[in-house]
Order: C-alpha cells, then sequence, then structure tokens
C-alpha cells in the first residue's frame, strides 16, 4: 500500500505503479518470512536483492528507467520510525536509546544499498563474460 501511495504522490507513469507496488510487496513478503529466522540485516539484505531483481526484470519488460520501479518499491523499507526513535530519544537524553536507534536505520538502509548493489555488480560480471 506504501508503495502505491508514494507512487501516486511522485507521479508515476500509472502503467507502472502495479508493477512497482507489487515487487515491493514481493520483497516486503520475503524480508517477514525471513526476519523471525535470520534477523534484521540478513533479511534485509535478501528482501533488497529479491526487490532488485525484479526491479530489473520489470525495467526491461516495461522499457522503463530502473528508478520509476526501483524507488517505489523499496518504501516499505525505509526505516522511518527507527530514525524518528533516534531523534526522539536524542532530544529526550536518552543517548544510549538514541544510538540504538540509530543503528537500527543504518543497518537497514546500508542492507537494501549492498543488496542492489549485489544485483547490479552480477549483473554486469554477466554481461561482460557474454560478450
Amino acid at each position: 500500500m506504501t508503495s502505491v501511495a508514494y507512487s501516486l504522490v511522485m507521479q508515476v507513469p500509472f502503467d507502472k505503479i502495479i508493477p512497482a507496488s507489487v515487487n515491493g510487496a514481493f520483497a516486503w513478503f520475503i524480508f517477514l518470512l525471513l526476519n523471525n529466522m535470520c534477523g534484521l540485516a540478513f533479511s534485509t539484505y535478501i528482501a533488497g536483492i529479491c526487490m532488485s531483481m525484479g526491479t530489473q526484470l520489470l525495467s526491461r519488460k516495461y522499457k522503463t528507467p530502473i528508478t520509476v520501479i526501483l524507488i517505489p518499491s523499496f518504501i516499505p523499507f525505509v526505516p522511518g520510525a527507527d530514525i524518528y526513535k533516534c531523534m526522539f530519544y536524542l532530544m529526550k537524553g536518552q543517548s544510549s536509546l538514541s544510538v540504538y536507534h540509530l543503528g537500527l536505520t543504518i543497518t537497514v538502509a546500508g542492507m537494501i544499498g549492498l543488496g542492489a548493489l549485489s544485483v547490479e555488480a552480477l549483473l554486469r560480471l554477466i554481461k561482460k563474460a557474454a560478450l
């Protein structure tokens, strides 16, 4: 649902909203499936890989730039609550809780980026090997 709302606000073309949202929902489903078994960092990394692979496939299928699909897809993963809690506890003077939530924010953001980077690097290696 967040992907759909974000797509509408950011004026993503209507024919790309459903693919971007389904991609985000699939990645979120993978995250929820793995989170209890593997922990936050690994489940976010694997979900980021799935999201990025889906983005690559959908952007080629719909002949659209990758960012049109990718950005609405990863919106469910943005650690907004942890960013808020980090600042909230910082203002309350509870620096240990603030640092804890900052660590969670950096972990989630880093794993999303690392997942996308891993897929991009793998695709470049495959493309280079094919030449």
